[in-house]
C-alpha cells in the first residue's frame, strides 16, 4: 500500500471537518518514509481517522 497517498486521502476526508471547526490541517512526511509499505490498508485508514478526528475532539488547535 502507498503510504503517503493513504495520509493524503485522509486528510483530503477531513479537511472540511478542520475548516468547520477552525483548524489549519496540513501534514509533512520526512523523505525517509518509504512510499510503500506492506500493512492493512483499510485498518491503516480508520486508525488515521480516530486519530485525527480525537485531535480534532480533544483539543483547541488540532
Amino acid at each position: 500500500m502507498n503510504i503517503k497517498e493513504k495520509i493524503k486521502s485522509v486528510c483530503d476526508l477531513l479537511f472540511y471537518k478542520a475548516k468547520e471547526e477552525n483548524i489549519d490541517l496540513h501534514y509533512e512526511l520526512d523523505e525517509t518514509v518509504p512510499k510503500l509499505i506492506i500493512a492493512d490498508s483499510l485498518n491503516i485508514n480508520l486508525f488515521l481517522m480516530a486519530l485525527l478526528t480525537n485531535a480534532f475532539n480533544f483539543t483547541e488547535q488540532g
